[in-house]
């Protein structure tokens, strides 16, 4: 999975006590790596989150877990916003190109990309899901990716094309 599917893995909150041992385990939307490698990450929702594979298991087998509605309320609104043709595709192109540059060619969680810098992990995760980012902190997230802006905006020129294919094939339906 990339993190450009709206289909995206669980993780439970690092912040659940033992002491709420009876209450339901909250399930959060994370990218995919973060939850193969058991790394820090950032919910859809925003909510900061660390995979947690035995309470992940037990929600989800259980009957204990809870889908957080916040996350899944923003899954399905960036489905609706990939495929309405009266979006502007530019910033939702521009967040799922700077995602694919952090997961797929750095192997980075957002958390992991804030430490190295030196940016605010919540401000940098909004800047990159609304597609709103200065030029400078577009600039320093490539660098820290190891690559330089033109690679950076190729990301970003591609997942506009891709938006635009599928549109365009959804308008011919």
């Amino acid at each position: 999975m990339t993190s450009q599917s709206p289909a995206q893995s669980t993780a439970v909150s690092a912040r659940r006590q033992e002491d709420q041992a009876d209450r339901p385990i909250i399930l959060y939307y994370v990218p995919d790596l973060a939850v193969r490698q058991g790394r820090r990450s950032i919910a859809l929702c925003g909510q900061p989150v660390a995979y947690d594979q035995q309470a992940t298991s037990k929600g989800l087998t259980g009957g204990k877990g809870i889908i957080c509605p916040m996350c899944d309320l923003e899954r399905e609104q960036l489905g609706r916003r990939y495929r309405d043709p009266d979006k502007p595709i530019y910033p939702l192109a521009v967040s799922l190109g700077l995602q694919g540059l952090i997961e797929q060619e750095a192997g980075l969680t957002v958390c992991e990309l804030a430490d190295r810098t030196g940016l605010d992990s919540r401000e940098l995760n909004q800047g990159i899901k609304e597609g709103n980012m200065p030029i400078d902190q577009m600039e320093s997230l490539a660098h820290a990716c190891g690559t330089d802006l033109t690679e950076a905006l190729s990301w970003i020129d591609a997942r506009r094309k891709a938006i635009e294919t599928i549109r365009c094939e959804d308008h011919e339906r």
